[in-house]
């Protein structure tokens, strides 16, 4: 027996941000779609998707975030990746998988501030080892050159990243 091919209703861009998330609801209301008998689903994109969350619990929403590799994994060997064959493959896994998706919910606001300070943290960590390393070679040509200005900046922006950090390693 021939699978029937499922036709895709309508596709239009959006910004991803609060202005691109309300024209899609806006979009959605003109054709006469009511919100709260959608569900939603996208692929887990990181901070990126915040926004979609944000956005989606404020109306009352049901969503479900996806990991990429779930997505790919359930179609596959497949070719081409564009953003409109990802929307494609994203709306036919959820589609198929309808019946066993389960609904996604934002982290409590404090638990995204800690994730948020944790991120910064490993981030300024990062830069701090960046600028030692760096501080090292510039001091090797600093020998030879005797030209301390970019020796005596790197000291400071470690000074400045330490001070940044201080505060981070109490929480």
């Amino acid at each position: 027996m021939m699978q029937k091919k499922k036709k895709i209703a309508n596709k239009f861009v959006i910004k991803n941000e609060a202005d691109g998330i309300q024209s899609l609801f806006s979009t959605l209301k003109k054709e006469k779609i009511n919100l709260e008998d959608c569900w939603f689903c996208f692929e887990h994109t990181g901070h990126y998707g915040f926004s979609l969350c944000y956005e989606l619990e404020q109306i009352c929403c049901v969503y479900s975030i996806i990991p990429a590799l779930q997505i790919k994994l359930s179609l596959g060997m497949t070719r081409g990746k564009n953003d409109q064959v990802d929307a494609e493959r994203i709306a036919m896994f959820a589609y198929t998988f309808r019946d066993k998706l389960q609904p996604s919910k934002m982290s409590s606001d404090c638990f995204q501030k800690i994730k948020q300070l944790l991120t910064y943290r490993n981030q300024m960590v990062r830069i701090s080892t960046q600028l030692q390393n760096s501080l090292k070679s510039h001091q090797a040509v600093c020998q030879l050159t005797h030209f301390d200005y970019v020796v005596d900046e790197i000291k400071k922006q470690i000074i400045e990243v330490k001070v940044k950090l201080n505060p981070l390693m109490s929480y």
